[in-house]
């Protein structure tokens, strides 16, 4: 495998956890379990006792957690890819002799053309740190 290959391999499975995604996606959830929120109470599903202020509450609160459930559920995930990419990352540098400064300026070249770049390149980065 080349490095050019490695570096798109790598960012394609780092891109779905980009920040500009995944808060694209959370404010997206969010909406989306305000208007089911405000659609069970005019359905009826959800009954507020005739309160505004607890029909207020239950949707700003479905909101709020649907978007904490999707967080997490990203964080869990993005944890278990970046150790798969960690180690797919020692295993390149092992079989294919290249040293991980080289790697990291490559990335830093390819970052703007690369799915997942910038998320790569900060795994890239911390870990050239780490080694240090």
């Amino acid at each position: 495998m080349t490095m050019s290959d490695f570096l798109t391999q790598a960012g394609a499975r780092m891109a779905p956890f980009e920040r500009l995604r995944v808060g694209r996606l959370g404010c997206a959830v969010s909406l989306a379990g305000i208007a089911f929120a405000i659609a069970a109470l005019a359905v009826g599903w959800k009954e507020t006792g005739g309160s505004w202020g607890a029909g207020f509450r239950f949707v700003v609160l479905t909101g709020l957690g649907s978007v904490l459930a999707l967080y997490l559920i990203y964080a869990l995930v993005e944890t278990l890819v970046e150790r798969s990419v960690r180690s797919s990352l020692d295993l390149f540098l092992r079989e294919s002799g290249t040293d991980l400064e080289t790697l990291v300026k490559a990335a830093e070249v390819r970052r703007s053309s690369l799915r997942g770049g910038g998320r790569l390149l900060q795994l890239l980065k911390e870990r050239a740190r780490t080694d240090r």
